[in-house]
């Protein structure tokens, strides 16, 4: 018994070669969405990763910024003392002064 090879095959019925080209559009359209499904992935991976910077920076900024405020907050309260001890002391020198007259 002697095996075909592939140059000896029989040659394909019209409904097979329909069936094969039907079949390898398919095979290419399935190969065409993997690519661009990978490539989508990709996009959104990079879009994810420049996202994720941003965020953290901001979030560095904010904590800056909540630094700054608390550091300001603290002179505010400072002064604000300083304040009502100068206006003590000024009572006291005009009450001192106003006792001598």
């Amino acid at each position: 018994m002697r095996t075909h090879d592939a140059e000896e095959a029989p040659e394909a019925s019209p409904a097979e070669r329909r069936l094969r080209e039907r079949l390898e559009a398919r095979l290419a359209k399935a190969e065409d969405a993997l690519t661009a499904a990978r490539e989508s992935a990709a996009e959104a991976r990079r879009e994810a990763k420049a996202a994720t910077s941003e965020a953290d920076r901001l979030e560095r900024e904010l904590q800056t910024a909540r630094r700054r405020a608390d550091r300001a907050a603290k002179s505010a309260t400072a002064a604000e003392t300083r304040a009502e001890k100068s206006e003590e002391a000024l009572a006291q020198a005009q009450a001192d002064l106003n006792a001598e007259s």
